[in-house]
């Protein structure tokens, strides 16, 4: 897994150096209550890598729907699928999909992916 990391860590080095992420706001998940309203820990402003573009992509229920926007951790970020990801213009969206690799070492995510609709 020391491979993946440190590439992961060098895109990490490389997309702060020329500038190719933005910051956006992570607010974790901290309660959900019966009538469905959220409750969130207090905001995190993050490095990430936002590329605004339309994919479909399948939610963690199965089902297909069109994405908005692609973010990008490069740094280990555990994102719940609950959370909210607020983009540097004040956009926001469901997150519909997390992906990214795990380091079965420590537990952690080594890149965490998002496709927010």
């Amino acid at each position: 897994m020391s491979l993946v990391s440190d590439a992961v860590a060098l895109a990490n080095s490389l997309a702060k150096s020329f500038k190719l992420q933005s910051t956006v706001t992570h607010e974790s998940i901290a309660s959900v209550a019966g009538d469905g309203t959220r409750s969130y820990n207090a905001p995190v402003v993050r490095d990430a890598v936002v590329v605004r573009k339309q994919k479909l992509v399948k939610t963690g229920t199965g089902e297909m729907v069109m994405s908005t926007a692609y973010v990008a951790f490069l740094n280990p970020v555990v994102v719940n699928e609950l959370d909210r990801i607020t983009l540097q213009d004040g956009s926001t969206g469901l997150i519909l999909n997390t992906e990214g690799f795990m380091n079965v070492e420590t537990g952690r995510p080594v890149l965490t992916e998002i496709y927010l609709g």
